[in-house]
């Protein structure tokens, strides 16, 4: 089998993903080359793109010489079962625009906790919405589409996509090797590792208030919001105690998160998730409401037993059923049936 990654410049997890993919096919005994262009596909039996569409350009615009796979790993709108006006307002014409432009033309309203509400719901909506409609704009491409979590295959069969579920999994190519839970100095003892593009997201709102939190019970949060990646990253997650998930989209599953922290020894303490698999709460990682997140992780940090407990548990799981080498053969299926 001859595998093709497409690859029109990768911005982040995508090359992640990418890696891990590549390695584990090749000990599978497959030929993996990227694929940029049409001649590269065409040397190619089927092509595997990872992540969001928008990445991809030349790909969804050229004819297809070879069968080709989406893997989708973006957070998808999931329509509430009781839709408020706002959110359909929201869904119809762009808020945010309007809300800056209100904000600017009477700032009082613009200093107002219903303009921050309504703005970073807007903000949300701008970001699933956008994926969604580009899922739907270029389904047509690809011969097959999986998703990486259950939540996100809601949010496209709500849409009318055809989706399968495909779990992330773990391989050293992307993540390390597996860390020691020996006495290793870990000094680092809360990490915020995720972007936090513009001015008007939820993470930007919540994580403030978390720290603030943290800092009251004499607990410093580091932020990592760039894309660092590969040695650099693992070296600050190496020195990392627990890694904190303040969701951009609440629900949104954190698989990759989860498993670059389990690789280097750190705990993950994340917000509620609408559906954890392959992980299970209070096992894998630890799960609180908001408001609770600085007391559990404080917690968290005053018992290094149960703490090391959650990464023992979590890197039996990467190492056995969420290892990428187990996730290959349902991967194999996915391309056979195609």
């Amino acid at each position: 089998m001859r595998l093709g990654i497409a690859d029109e410049g990768w911005v982040g997890f995508e090359r992640d993903v990418a890696l891990g993919v590549a390695a584990s096919a090749r000990a599978s005994g497959w030929e993996t080359r990227t694929v940029a262009t049409a001649a590269d596909e065409a040397r190619v039996d089927v092509v595997l793109a990872i992540g969001n569409l928008g990445i991809y350009p030349d790909l969804v615009r050229r004819h297809a010489s070879a069968r080709r796979i989406l893997w989708h790993m973006e957070v998808l709108s999931i329509p509430p079962v009781d839709p408020t006006a706002i959110y359909r307002l929201h869904r119809r014409v762009p808020t945010g625009r309007l809300l800056d432009g209100a904000a600017r033309a009477l700032p009082p309203f613009g200093r107002s906790g219903v303009f921050a509400r309504w703005r970073e719901e807007a903000a949300i909506e701008r970001e699933t919405g956008a994926n969604l409609r580009g899922l739907q704009a270029s389904r047509r491409a690809f011969d097959r589409i999986v998703v990486d979590s259950n939540d996100r295959a809601w949010g496209a069969r709500a849409a009318g996509i055809d989706v399968d579920v495909l779990p992330v999994g773990y391989h050293e190519a992307y993540a390390g090797p597996l860390a020691s839970l020996g006495d290793a100095e870990r000094d680092i003892e809360v990490l915020l590792l995720g972007s936090l593009p513009g001015r008007y997201g939820r993470r930007q709102r919540v994580l403030p208030l978390v720290e603030a939190g943290l800092a009251e019970r004499g607990v410093t949060v580091t932020r990592l919001t760039t894309a660092l990646m590969g040695p650099p990253r693992r070296a600050i997650l190496d020195r990392t105690r627990v890694v904190v998930d303040i969701h951009r989209v609440p629900g949104n599953h954190p698989m990759l998160r989860f498993i670059l922290a389990t690789a280097a020894g750190a705990a993950l303490v994340a917000e509620p998730l609408r559906d954890p698999s392959p992980l299970v709460a209070g096992v894998h990682y630890l799960e609180a409401p908001t408001g609770e997140l600085p007391t559990v992780i404080a917690e968290l940090l005053a018992d290094e037993p149960a703490r090391r407990r959650l990464v023992t548990a979590s890197q039996a799981l990467i190492a056995g059923p969420a290892h990428m080498d187990r996730i290959q053969p349902r991967l194999t299926a996915t391309i056979v049936d195609t």
